[in-house]
């Protein structure tokens, strides 16, 4: 459904002649009193492409493959850049809204053209049904949000229903979801640390704060379940807020025991970065806990940073400024990632343990991570070796030139109140080892 070409601003999307989120909204409330007087299903699809262009011709490119893609009787909505909303009416199964899903997925395979460029463009799509997935707005689209990310968990061009039959992963998902908000309001969550080692001295220069969630009933939910569920709801942000000021008055509490040179580093959810006061956000908690700026390292994935390369370079400067290092996590190995690293001011470069994991074993695997050391030093960057579970994985990062590792081969992520002992113990051997070391030569 397009409206019509009457110019009213307050009902369609300025590069469009689709409706935007108001006019969605106001005809989802007839939707729902039709389906329920007539008691019919229909169904919400949720779209968000991997590569979009701002330019006016693309949009309309993309609302053109959207309309020819559904029937004139069938909704069509922008929600935001690059996100779309598409409610097909009067379905007889649910199954049949993944028919117009896969046709969706074709059809933007085919390359768009804007003079003499041409783009091709991926997508994935969350799809909700009704009354299924919900009978009123609010449940209806967030159900097809925690959908959509599902599809992005399995990579690009896809789609995930929530809870119908080919999506049975989603079902619980929604339970937990409840069960999310909940814990943040009994403060069920816990900060646990993993340290971060100087792979020549072998002392511990920081930690990195890792999530923990152990319910009301004593249960432990492993984050790659409440994690992703937190990214689709929107309840990751004000999860990552508290994980901020805690790690931050946390790391201010053990220098004042004397680490005084211990940082510490904080996944940070592409989320936040939506979030127009979350610059201000950090400057007050590193005022409030005392924090230094330069003792906090925020982790920022790889993607994000791609996804929109002009605002990533305009964020990470206003980071930089307020004093913060940077660590990019999940770089990629593509010609592509090496390319984009020189354009950001980071710190730190992070690789992730699937490399680690065949780096005695895979030559290719091997090369690929002297590459990235070699390139990142060149670029002034510190390299960071994640999950190292083995004496040689270790020797092997430290001959490649790795500066950090962190993994259960030297510890698993404990406690704040073990931390002390344990860092206490580890100089005493460290200590211990390095006498040894030079009274032998």
């Amino acid at each position: 459904m397009r409206l019509n070409n009457t110019p009213n601003f307050v009902y369609y999307d300025p590069f469009t002649a689709i409706s935007n989120q108001k006019a969605f909204q106001d005809e989802m409330k007839r939707v729902f009193a039709a389906s329920r007087r007539r008691n019919t299903r229909f169904a919400l699809l949720y779209l968000s492409f991997d590569y979009f262009n701002k330019d006016e011709a693309f949009l309309v490119a993309i609302e053109n493959k959207l309309c020819s893609g559904v029937r004139k009787s069938d909704m069509v909505a922008r929600l935001k850049e690059n996100e779309f909303l598409i409610v097909l009416l009067d379905i007889k199964n649910p199954e049949d809204a993944a028919i117009i899903a896969h046709k969706l997925i074709q059809e933007f395979e085919k390359p768009v053209f804007l003079g003499n460029q041409s783009f091709t463009m991926t997508l994935n799509i969350g799809i909700s049904t009704s009354p299924e997935d919900g009978e009123d707005l609010y449940r209806l689209q967030k159900n097809a949000n925690i959908a959509l990310y599902l599809a992005k968990e399995q990579g690009k061009n896809t789609y995930q229903y929530c809870l119908s039959t080919p999506g049975i992963k989603a079902i619980s998902h929604v339970a937990t979801d409840r069960n999310l908000k909940q814990a943040l309001l009994n403060n069920e969550f816990r900060l646990h640390y993993q340290p971060k080692i100087d792979i020549k001295s072998g002392e511990v220069v920081g930690v990195e704060a890792l999530l923990r969630w152990k319910t009301a009933r004593g249960d432990m939910v492993s984050p790659a379940e409440f994690i992703p569920l937190a990214e689709a709801t929107g309840d990751i942000l004000p999860m990552t807020e508290w994980v901020l000021r805690t790690a931050c008055r946390q790391t201010k509490m053990w220098q004042a025991s004397g680490l005084n040179k211990l940082s510490v580093s904080v996944n940070l959810s592409t989320r936040i970065f939506t979030e127009n006061n979350f610059l201000h956000t950090l400057e007050d908690y590193l005022r409030s806990t005392g924090l230094n700026p330069r003792h906090l390292v925020l982790e920022i994935s790889e993607r994000f940073l791609l996804e929109d390369i002009g605002n990533s370079i305009e964020f990470i400067k206003k980071l930089k400024q307020i004093g913060v290092k940077i660590s990019i996590d999940n770089v990629g190995i593509s010609n592509a990632s090496f390319s984009y690293l020189k354009l950001f001011n980071i710190d730190y470069l992070n690789i992730d343990r699937t490399f680690i994991n065949l780096i005695t074993t895979d030559p290719i695997n091997a090369t690929i991570i002297n590459e990235l050391v070699t390139m990142a030093h060149g670029l002034n960057i510190k390299v960071v070796a994640e999950g190292v579970e083995t004496k040689q994985q270790y020797e092997y990062l430290q001959k490649a030139g790795c500066d950090e590792y962190q993994g259960y081969y030297f510890s698993k992520p404990i406690p704040p109140e073990e931390l002390i002992g344990f860092l206490e113990k580890n100089r005493n051997t460290h200590a211990s080892a390095t006498e040894t070391k030079n009274t032998s030569r």
